[in-house]
């Protein structure tokens, strides 16, 4: 068997940095804290976006253009951007008060590296400061981007019901809102890594609203000249700060989202929550066939666990920013201890509400979850309170849970960190699910036999630790090779890590779960679950299914 990815060699090169540049950064707190959701809804003049939100932190980081971009690709895209930020550091002249918080790069990584890139199309180019970007070149130059290989996923029928495979022929019991169209399905702008030092960074913290502006130092150019432009533009963002309404909030009036051949209204077809039942049965043929198929990779002895996703194809269109923002809103109030985020690539939006912490590492701290293993809430106060029993004493949870912890503790082994402590099982609750979860933490040793001694930062330790069990199974080498030979459709950034990171290297990534992929015409939903040798197809389509529940009932508004 290959050896394991997570064991990969270490790159010397910079990605995409020149040695010469050289970026100043501004910090202005705000005299009133803004709500992030608004800021983001009426800035269109930015061709990309980010926000990250902890809403039971009240922290939240909103990202607008581009002073510099991280774009690695290839397999050592994580070791590779870990170089860059620390590039970054080294070249950085920050101007601001002692208590303002540090530049943050945010953005995120794709599931997979692209592996022929001479069949990808290529990425819209986002250059540092209006400049013109080509591939493989220095800081706010960009590189190209991996968009689905064209394979065409087949859209399976409705539980029950009947396909005939050689005529290409499907009953389907499907509502106006629900197409497949899975060859359509392409990550265009998002490429194997995209980390932004934005022009704008709005801070939501404990204390109040910070902002920071950043601007690339061009040769021969004076630096306080730049600073200079720079608090002319936080003077203004402070004096005008963005809202979407009246009230500087804006967004919990936005108008429902419509499908794209009509408004929706209350259907006999919903599953009593607003939720067509059409949406969660959109290729469900296919994905028990590829269960089935997974199945019989375990019993073979090629692997113990796989987790095998399914996309979603919704014919709505939610890319606007009034839409997107009313979405995300709904995310932020119906999952508050959720990672809730947005990735806007000039129109194409990867977004989500993620339960999985992949790495938290802040001062010498590292904290990291073990996510796996799900049952569907109760209906009932005492149905509830059973399914939390069955996360706690099913043999088979267990057991796909300790793969996720044994593998997660051996990589924080292996990097040299001490005192590594695991947290009993515990439950985590949320709207449709329940999920079995255990906290690890470690702390980095300073002496110099330790890989941790200054080499590692939040991006490099979440690239040892991608992919988890959790989400790709284990072994890793070969639940993955199953993974892109049999699903049929590109992850993407799908399950793949996203976050953010200070240029000290602190920050946190978490596992882009329970996310979407929003497009001008029509979006995507993603979910799966962890198959084993024992698992029941229609008991797996049923748990990706109530992982959708979420997104959907945030996407579809109907009256009362």
């Amino acid at each position: 068997m290959a050896p394991n990815h997570k064991s990969r060699a270490r790159s010397s090169g910079i990605a995409h940095c020149a040695t010469t540049d050289a970026f100043v950064v501004c910090a202005r707190q705000l005299d009133a804290q803004i709500d992030l959701l608004a800021a983001y809804a009426v800035a269109d003049q930015y061709e990309y976006r980010s926000l990250w939100m902890r809403p039971s932190l009240g922290f939240g980081l909103l990202g607008l253009g581009v002073a510099v971009a991280v774009e690695p690709s290839g397999e050592n895209r994580f070791k590779e951007a870990s170089t860059a930020r620390a590039m970054l550091k080294s070249r950085l002249y920050f101007f601001g008060p002692d208590d303002a918080p540090s530049p943050v790069l945010l953005g995120g990584f794709s599931f997979a590296h692209t592996t022929t890139a001479t069949n990808w199309p290529s990425k819209p180019t986002y250059a540092a400061d209006g400049e013109t970007a080509n591939s493989g070149t220095s800081d706010g130059e960009t590189a190209n981007s991996g968009t689905s290989d064209g394979e065409t996923a087949n859209s399976g029928t409705s539980d029950g019901e009947t396909a005939n495979s050689e005529k290409g022929e499907k009953n389907l019991n499907t509502d106006d809102s629900v197409v497949d169209h899975a060859d359509q399905l392409t990550w265009e702008g998002f490429g194997d890594c995209y980390l932004v030092l934005p022009k704008l960074t709005v801070i939501n913290r404990e204390g109040g609203t910070w902002v920071l502006a950043s601007g690339k130092l061009r040769p021969g150019e004076d630096k306080e000249l730049l600073r200079l432009r720079l608090e002319l533009k936080l003077h203004t963002f402070a004096s005008q700060p963005p809202s979407a309404g009246s009230d500087g909030s804006g967004i919990s009036g936005t108008k429902p989202v419509t499908s794209s051949r009509g408004a929706r209204s209350p259907s006999a077809e919903s599953d009593g929550s607003g939720i067509p039942r059409a949406s969660l049965r959109s290729n469900s043929n296919r994905y028990l066939d590829l269960v089935e198929q997974g199945i019989d990779d375990i019993k073979q002895g090629e692997c113990q666990k796989i987790v095998l996703a399914r996309a979603v194809n919704l014919a709505v269109s939610i890319s606007d920013p009034f839409s997107m923002a009313a979405v995300l809103d709904r995310l932020r109030y119906s999952d508050p201890d959720c990672a809730v985020f947005a990735f806007d690539f000039g129109g194409s939006v990867f977004f989500g509400a993620t339960p999985e912490r992949l790495i938290t590492f802040q001062d010498s701290k590292i904290s990291t979850a073990a996510v796996a293993g799900t049952v569907a809430r109760g209906t009932e106060a005492v149905e509830d309170a059973e399914t939390a029993n069955t996360l706690l004493e099913s043999s088979k949870i267990l057991s796909e849970h300790r793969f996720v912890v044994e593998d997660m503790v051996d990589v924080l082994t292996k990097l040299g960190l001490v005192d590594i402590r695991i947290g009993n099982p515990c439950v985590l609750n949320l709207p449709y699910v329940k999920h079995l979860n255990t906290s690890i933490e470690a702390e980095m040793r300073s002496d110099d036999n330790c890989i941790a001694s200054g080499d590692l930062d939040v991006v490099s330790i979440a690239g040892r630790l991608h992919p988890t069990p959790a989400v790709g199974g284990t072994p890793t080498e070969a639940a993955t090779r199953f993974i892109a030979t049999n699903e049929g459709w590109d992850r993407g950034w799908y399950a793949a890590p996203v976050g953010w990171c200070e240029l000290q290297g602190h920050g946190e990534m978490w596992v882009a779960i329970r996310s979407g992929l929003a497009g001008k015409n029509q979006s995507w939903l993603f979910s799966g679950s962890g198959v084993v040798a024992d698992s029941v197809p229609v008991e797996e389509l049923q748990e990706a299914d109530d992982k959708l529940k979420t997104l959907l009932k945030a996407i579809y508004v109907f009256s009362p």
